[in-house]
């Protein structure tokens, strides 16, 4: 099985969201599962959903669920992570998304931790 890793090298590339907007976008897709330790959604400035990802989103997927998981959600220093979910999983309702949203257990999931229940 074929392995790509993407990792941004610059401020304005992103390779990883390319191929999140092929994935959104498969024909005969189902459900869309989105898992991040973190999720970036201020009130205002950047956004993860910008740079028409929540298009994708919303061409692909409009019919069906999409499951979100975030786990890094402790404020920290000058950010407030679960407030930056809300907001990501708001848009994605007020985007008319059917969206079942979960966080983690001890709020401590990241991709690379590994929790065992």
């Amino acid at each position: 099985m074929p392995l790509l890793i993407t990792l941004r090298r610059d401020v304005d590339s992103s390779p990883f969201r390319r191929q999140l907007e092929r994935i959104c976008t498969v024909p005969g897709g189902c459900s869309l599962i989105l898992c991040s330790g973190y999720i970036w959604e201020p009130d205002s400035g950047y956004s993860v959903l910008g740079d028409d990802l929540l298009t994708y989103i919303n061409s692909g997927v409009k019919q069906n669920n999409i499951i979100t998981i975030a786990g890094k959600l402790q404020s920290g220093g000058y950010v407030n992570w679960l407030q930056h979910y809300r907001n990501f999983v708001s848009r994605l309702l007020n985007a008319g998304l059917q969206v079942t949203a979960y966080i983690a257990p001890k709020r401590n999931w990241h991709a690379k931790n590994c929790y065992t229940p």
